[in-house]
């Protein structure tokens, strides 16, 4: 259940690498009830779950990619889902080089917690205590 300071935001977007952007701004609302460290953390991890979706799910620019995030009373819980074929999360994630593959890396590292699910498509969760 979600106390009175909670908030969700579900957003359905095109696959294009511009909502990254639009997915991060969309988080601004959550500025109020989170403290800054929390609230910084959680637009890391949007932008990168969202920039992964993007890049490795597999799905056309037409497809969507689907958003939620869900501040609770003592966590926040992002989503990202798509209707691409999913993979295998790394154990533990590691940086790939200077070019890229940070994503995962960083997801670990700010996330207390997260997973992948590839039941019906690929859902990418992380849950950062507040």
């Amino acid at each position: 259940m979600l106390g009175t300071d909670n908030r969700v935001i579900e957003l359905e977007l095109p696959a294009q690498p511009s909502i990254v952007g639009t997915a991060r701004d969309a988080t601004r609302e959550l500025r109020g009830p989170l403290d800054a460290e929390t609230f910084e953390a959680v637009q890391l991890v949007v932008s990168e779950l969202v920039t992964n979706a993007i890049r490795h799910s597999g799905v056309a620019a037409e497809d969507t990619i689907r958003l939620r995030v869900a501040v609770r009373d003592d966590s926040v819980l992002a989503e990202v889902s798509d209707t691409g074929s999913g993979f295998r999360a790394p154990s533990p994630p590691t940086p790939r080089g200077i070019a890229g593959g940070f994503g995962l890396f960083l997801v670990d590292r700010l996330a207390d917690r997260w997973g992948v699910s590839t039941e019906d498509g690929t859902l990418v969760w992380a849950e950062l205590h507040r």
